[in-house]
């Protein structure tokens, strides 16, 4: 259910709230400030072994909502990440996410050490926002050997769209000296060697 105030959109594996793009504007002395919310994205990912044959022969693999190689994430710079991960495997998992700055929730990072694995058959949410990055980044498991048996992705930090300026781009610049010196006359007069002289 989606309050109001806010459009969903159903997206493969997640669903985005995204709020109504309003600015509210609060008057404080001789500043008006505008404020906005981030889009905040959900995903829920269940953690299994399944036995895919990549190579023509069966192995098995941790999957990711069934999937060998993880759902690509796609998200927009100050989104707001809030994934639900299940671990279905028979053995402790934690998810790292690579390169992406976690301001002020360091714990959120999955790394062995600030956060703790998921112990089998439990799940935990992670929350961080993409804060000021834009790139290719990759997700992947950081506990015992996880990693080469799969459970990895990659995730794509886009730019988001310019914010509207309420005035016109100037076409120009204007130096008040320049100026200055075309009403009175004046000019700049250098004796350093190598420096022109008008």
């Amino acid at each position: 259910m989606v309050s109001k105030g806010t459009s969903k959109r159903a997206l493969i594996g997640h669903e985005i709230k995204t709020p109504q793009p309003f600015v509210s504007t609060i008057l404080s002395g001789n500043k008006i400030v505008s404020l906005r919310e981030d889009p905040y994205r959900y995903y829920t990912w269940t953690i299994t072994y399944g036995t895919p044959t990549p190579l023509g022969i069966p192995q098995q693999v941790i999957l990711i909502n069934g999937q060998f190689l993880g759902p690509q994430l796609e998200v927009v710079t100050n989104d707001y990440i809030i994934l639900n991960l299940i671990n279905k495997l028979d053995e402790p998992f934690l998810l790292t996410w690579n390169d992406i700055k976690q301001r002020k929730n360091s714990w959120q990072d999955g790394v062995l050490g600030t956060n703790c694995p998921i112990p089998p058959n439990s799940n935990y949410t992670y929350k961080f926002q993409t804060k000021d990055q834009i790139g290719t980044y990759t997700y992947f498991p950081s506990t015992a050997m996880h990693k080469a048996g799969g459970g990895y992705g990659g995730r794509n930090v886009y730019k988001r769209a310019p914010i509207p300026l309420p005035y016109h781009f100037l076409d120009g610049d204007f130096n008040f000296l320049d100026r200055y010196s075309e009403v009175f006359g004046f000019r700049e007069r250098s004796s350093l060697p190598g420096c022109r002289s008008n």
